[in-house]
């Protein structure tokens, strides 16, 4: 049976060859990507293969085929297709790249583009790829390829598109301004029907007539340069039914030009339909940019926030640009709470963290925080004062399973009544954990965070505890075994303290570490709490290898993500296709 050759030809009907060939290969995403997709040549061997597929492609079923402008080919190629297809919406896919020396440069024919900008009433889908590195190539084929450059954006400027829907604009040049999109883009007219707008590395003076339409989506990849954030909020406000919003500029383009506040009150620019709000940007565009946007608590929140440059002086700023997101996260969420939470860190290289939030109820919350500077994270405790503020909110506080990576967030000496620094009274975020996962450097502090303060116990609800790469004992012989004599005292300890003052441990369990059966039969007959092991014990040099690889698995961006990973690079990639 498997050898047999099988005729769809004969076996399926016309209707369903006909959405094989058209729609399944249409919808494509690869045939919107840059540089490599051109469905151009795919229609054209399909019209080509045989009689039944001709007929097919130049039926009316078949005009979805010749919707993609060929302007790698010739102007005739191209009056051919914006007819086939009539009176079907077309895409234009405009390029010029010319990236690596190994690479055949990529442009769309002067010819076949001043064709196709003919039929401009007709395209609902636009995406523009300029991508030109001068490094390798020879001076007169850099120059040209600007030279083409610059010639198609004068022409974009000459020309309106009243149905355009999907907008892609993303630049690459190492040109001086190079990446500006022009104020008299599309003879200035606002494409009122666009809806979706993604910008990659551009730079633009508002208000320019792609940021004036009513989008739907509006992602901003390395995009920027508004004069001050009262532009912003005005290019916003033509947006009332915005899904989706991203602003990641990570330092390449400043996204505003003065940072000064706006004379609008916080939360003043109401977006309801908001379902994903990625901001990622510096410590001083993050909080004021989520202050004065107010979106349903329903609304998917990822926040990056990374330390303005030169800002490692001005410790009064600092703090109040973190009263400002604290104060915005708390009108955000109100009376809502979440009961999972992930706070992660790089261990020993303590200037950054992590927190994810998440519930069955809510959308999850990311957000992150990068110092780049060991000396300002360390210096009066600042950067985890920083993160113990924020775990204390109310939202956050309430939490019934904590995990804790790779940062020392359970230290006990962070939860004294009264701040040493600055003088507030602290609150316990722990009150409602019943169960804590443990990793790498987390568990510093945490042995002591079980019996400390009996009082006042920073976790008085733990039920369970699971440990993971983490080295107790590298022998048998447990006497000399500081990290597991320690735990084994902590956990003692904590069975003895006033009943009422805690909650009795019911498990521990271990994955991925370093431990013994010795130390497992050793603890289970110790105390009363049930002891589960994965039959691992690790090498000190693995868990190392492993806690550097947790961190750096995260920061190359592999596509291997989880939900604590955030949502930026999925929007993105969803941003740059139209379908």
């Amino acid at each position: 049976m498997f050898g047999r050759a099988v005729n769809l030809n004969t076996m399926l009907p016309v209707e369903v060859l006909t959405a094989i060939l058209v729609d399944h290969i249409v919808d494509n995403p690869k045939f919107a990507a840059v540089p490599y997709g051109y469905l151009a040549k795919t229609a054209l061997s399909i019209s080509q293969a045989c009689q039944l597929w001709r007929n097919i492609s130049l039926s009316p079923g078949g005009k979805r085929l010749w919707t993609h402008a060929p302007l790698r080919h010739k102007a005739m190629c191209v009056d051919a297709f914006m007819a086939r297809s009539h009176p079907l919406p077309v895409l234009l896919k405009i390029e010029a790249i010319m990236r690596d020396e190994g690479e055949k440069p990529t442009f769309s024919l002067w010819s076949a583009l001043e064709t196709a900008l003919q039929h401009s009433a007709r395209v609902d889908t636009m995406i523009l790829s300029f991508n030109i590195e001068d490094y390798t190539f020879s001076d007169e084929l850099t120059n040209q390829f600007y030279s083409k450059y610059e010639d198609i954006i004068e022409l974009l400027d000459q020309h309106s598109f009243p149905a355009l829907e999907y907008l892609s604009w993303a630049t690459w040049t190492n040109e001086a301004g190079g990446d500006e999109i022009s104020e008299s883009v599309f003879k200035m007219e606002v494409p009122n029907s666009l809806r979706r707008l993604f910008l990659s590395n551009t730079t633009f003076t508002p208000p320019n007539p792609v940021l004036c339409a009513p989008l739907t989506s509006l992602v901003l990849e390395h995009s920027g340069s508004w004069p001050g954030i009262d532009d912003f909020l005005a290019t916003l406000l033509n947006m009332p039914s915005l899904d989706t919003l991203v602003v990641s500029s990570e330092g390449l383009h400043r996204t505003f030009h003065s940072s000064a506040r706006s004379s609008q009150p916080y939360r003043s620019i109401s977006l309801p339909c908001l379902t994903r709000l990625v901001l990622h940007d510096t410590l001083s565009n993050v909080p004021l940019l989520f202050a004065y946007i107010r979106a349903p608590v329903m609304c998917r929140l990822d926040l990056n926030l990374a330390l303005d440059d030169g800002a490692s002086s001005d410790t009064e700023r600092y703090w109040e640009h973190w009263d400002i997101m604290e104060s915005s996260l708390r009108a955000h969420y109100e009376s809502a709470s979440f009961d999972r939470l992930v706070v992660s860190g790089a261990g020993d290289d303590d200037d950054r963290f992590l927190i994810c939030a998440s519930s069955p109820t809510l959308p999850t919350l990311n957000l992150e925080f990068y110092a780049h500077d060991l000396e300002f994270s360390r210096k009066d405790m600042r950067l985890m004062r920083t993160l113990r503020n924020l775990l204390t909110l109310p939202f956050l506080s309430r939490a019934s399973t904590v995990i804790v990576q790779a940062i020392r967030v359970l230290s006990p000496s962070l939860y004294d009544p009264i701040d040493s620094y600055d003088g507030r009274p602290v609150s316990n975020p722990f009150s409602a954990a019943r169960k804590v996962v443990a990793s790498s450097v987390a568990i510093d502090g945490f042995l002591n965070a079980l019996i400390l303060h009996p009082d006042r116990p920073l976790l008085p609800a733990l039920r369970s505890i699971r440990l993971s790469q983490v080295f107790f004992c590298r022998s048998d012989s447990l006497i000399v075994e500081p990290m597991f004599t320690a735990l084994l005292g902590a956990v003692v300890a904590r069975e003895r303290m006033p009943v009422g003052s805690v909650q009795a441990l019911k498990t521990i369990e271990f994955r991925r570490c370093g431990i013994t059966q010795t130390a497992i039969d050793a603890l289970a007959n110790a105390v009363n709490a049930e002891v589960n092991w994965d039959g691992q014990c690790v090498s000190s040099d693995a868990l190392k290898t492993m806690n550097y690889d947790h961190f750096n698995f995260k920061m190359i961006g592999s596509p291997h993500t989880t939900e604590d990973d955030g949502i930026l690079w999925p929007v993105i990639n969803e941003a740059r296709c139209p379908y």
